[in-house]
């Protein structure tokens, strides 16, 4: 099992792949950018998930439609805790602006589409 306390972004990102759901209709996408600490954008990706596969592109999407995401502080702890302890986290994250959103359900399909929980998340990683 993986060690869930020495991630990069890199390594779940990478886990992404392992972790999408096959049962769902249609194509998400969410155009993500990652800031450091310091509140300066560091890393823009494109997200784009389909049932079973899950594609990255470096940079925005170029889709209309993409779910806009910016993970403003502690990039790697506020991923790791939304893809284990699900929307749960991401709504204490966006109350505490850890987190934004200009599109909150559309941003919600990410717990709906990637299995969630600790286990998963290790066994992805493994």
């Amino acid at each position: 099992m993986a060690d869930l306390n020495n991630l990069t972004m890199q390594d779940l990102l990478g886990a992404l792949n392992k972790l999408v759901k096959s049962d769902f209709e249609g194509r998400h996408v969410f155009d993500v950018t990652v800031f450091d600490d310091d509140g300066n954008e560091k890393e823009k990706m494109g997200i784009i998930v389909e049932p079973g596969k899950v594609e990255m592109v470096e940079g925005e999407s170029g889709d209309e439609n993409a779910v806009l995401f910016h993970i403003k502080k502690n990039a790697v702890e506020t991923m790791k805790a939304m893809q284990t302890e699900g929307l749960d986290a991401a709504m204490r994250f966006m109350f505490d602006g850890s987190i934004y959103t200009t599109n909150p359900a559309g941003a919600q399909a990410w717990f709906e589409i990637f299995e969630i929980g600790e286990e998963p998340l290790a066994k992805a990683l493994g």
